[in-house]
């Protein structure tokens, strides 16, 4: 693309948006440049104890999820703990998974409380 062919397109284009575009013009590295992750496993510590920790989110919602959704709207947040270092995994006897809901009357009050037990006891369940 020439230019002119950039002025018909852009009548207003800077100089330097036209010799950045120029035939002429050095092709930049298309690799983006390596950025440390904000929550890089060598940078966190690892989830403390050995046993299954009991992993609880309250949903405070002011209209109530039905229960695929309920569960569905945990996953993203279940997998950040995970590569935070806080639990050690998610799959089934990894972590006991309780997800709550609590309605409220406005949708400003709406929020999700996660609580992490660490669990020495096996949990009885009757």
């Amino acid at each position: 693309m020439t230019p002119d062919d950039l002025l018909k397109l852009f009548p207003n284009a800077s100089a330097d948006l036209l010799s950045r575009n120029s035939p002429r013009a050095k092709i930049s590295d298309s690799k983006p440049a390596k950025q440390a992750r904000a929550l890089d496993k060598n940078r966190q510590g690892k989830a403390q104890g050995t046993g299954c920790p009991l992993v609880r989110f309250t949903l405070r919602r002011h209209k109530l999820l039905d229960v695929d959704a309920k569960y569905g709207s945990i996953k993203d947040l279940l997998d950040g703990l995970q590569y935070a270092s806080l639990i050690h995994g998610d799959r089934e006897g990894e972590i006991s998974l309780e997800v709550l809901q609590e309605k409220i009357s406005s949708k400003e009050e709406e929020q999700s409380i996660i609580e992490i037990f660490q669990i020495t006891q096996p949990r009885i369940i009757i």
